[in-house]
C-alpha cells in the first residue's frame, strides 16, 4: 500500500457497467472483472443493463472537501463574472 493519498474523492472511484440484474440486484462488474450486487431500487433512474457507471468511495471527510472545493469554484465564477452596466 502506497503511503500517499488521494486528495479529492474523484480519486477513490471504480469503473464499470451494469452488467444484468439478478432478482432485487443489479450487477455491476467493475473494470477488473469484480461483481458487486447492488439494490436495483438504489440505482439511478433509467439505468439499464450495458451502461457505464462510476462507483465512489467517500467519507465525511471527503465529501466535505468536496463541498468546499465546489463551493469556491462557485464563488469564484461569481466574482469573475463581468458587471452589467445600467
Amino acid at each position: 500500500m502506497s503511503d500517499t493519498h488521494p486528495t479529492s474523492a474523484s480519486s477513490f472511484t471504480l469503473d464499470g457497467t451494469l452488467d444484468r440484474f439478478e432478482g432485487k440486484f443489479a450487477v455491476l462488474r467493475t473494470i477488473d472483472n469484480q461483481e458487486l450486487h447492488w439494490p436495483i431500487a438504489q440505482l439511478p433512474p433509467g439505468l439499464e443493463q450495458g451502461n457505464a457507471v462510476q462507483l465512489v468511495l467517500s467519507t465525511a471527510a471527503t465529501q466535505a472537501g468536496e463541498r468546499e472545493a465546489l463551493a469556491k469554484t462557485i464563488l469564484n465564477q461569481i466574482l469573475k463574472k463581468p458587471s452589467s452596466s445600467p
